[in-house]
């Protein structure tokens, strides 16, 4: 089920991809845990960031910049409306992308955002300039997100404007074949199966919206 919802896609060779006016890298991909550092700050609520599973995106999205695939490198804001105490994923990010070396000019941060189709919406409000008396350039940005996530999001920021060339990362199925220890009752299957299910759910949502 799950690798039917990845779309069989493949992770592309950066070699091979045009450039782009942007990398774009979106949010999802760390989580918050308690931790004693800030706890001495008024302004800093003791709460930490790790990586998730979607890791990759990050490391990719560098990745596509360090070979010279985007003018800038852009990580969205992400920040759900229950987290005011903490930064936004992408602020952390490009920190951390600063540490290993990109040119901090080179690094944007969109606003903060709550969903792919704010993302989307940020993203072209920084890329696209104001309408002028000709059809303004339709940006280009290579797009890095979850592979199982990318079908949706390739919908959306397309619907915003923008050229999309997708670099799906963080696959959840591994091409090493199947053995037998994949028929056993596993819970994490059932996490993937929500995942799946509410992409789907996500998918159809927007092709419906986009449509009416």
């Amino acid at each position: 089920f799950f690798r039917w919802v990845e779309a069989g896609a493949v992770r592309p060779d950066p070699a091979v991809l045009p450039k782009a006016d942007a990398v774009v890298v979106l949010s999802g991909m760390m989580r918050h845990v308690e931790s004693d550092i800030g706890r001495e700050s008024p302004t800093r609520s003791g709460l930490y960031p790790e990586w998730g599973e979607a890791a990759d995106r990050f490391f990719a999205g560098v990745e596509l910049f360090e070979r010279n695939k985007g003018e800038v490198l852009i990580f969205t804001g992400g920040l759900l409306p229950w987290q005011q105490d903490v930064e936004s994923e992408g602020a952390y990010l490009a920190r951390y992308a600063v540490g290993l070396g990109i040119d901090p000019a080179r690094i944007r941060v969109t606003q903060d955002v709550v969903n792919t189709e704010g993302e989307a919406r940020a993203i072209a409000k920084m890329l696209i300039p104001a309408p002028a008396q000709s059809e303004p350039k339709r940006a280009r940005i290579i797009l890095v997100t979850s592979a199982f996530h990318m079908p949706r999001a390739q919908l959306i920021f397309e619907e915003a404007g923008l050229q999309v060339i997708p670099y799906p990362v963080d696959f959840r199925i591994s091409a090493e074949g199947r053995d037998p220890t994949d028929f056993f009752p596993d819970p994490k299957a059932l996490d993937r199966t929500d995942i799946a299910i509410r992409e789907l759910i996500g998918r159809a949502f927007y092709r419906l919206k986009y449509v009416f």
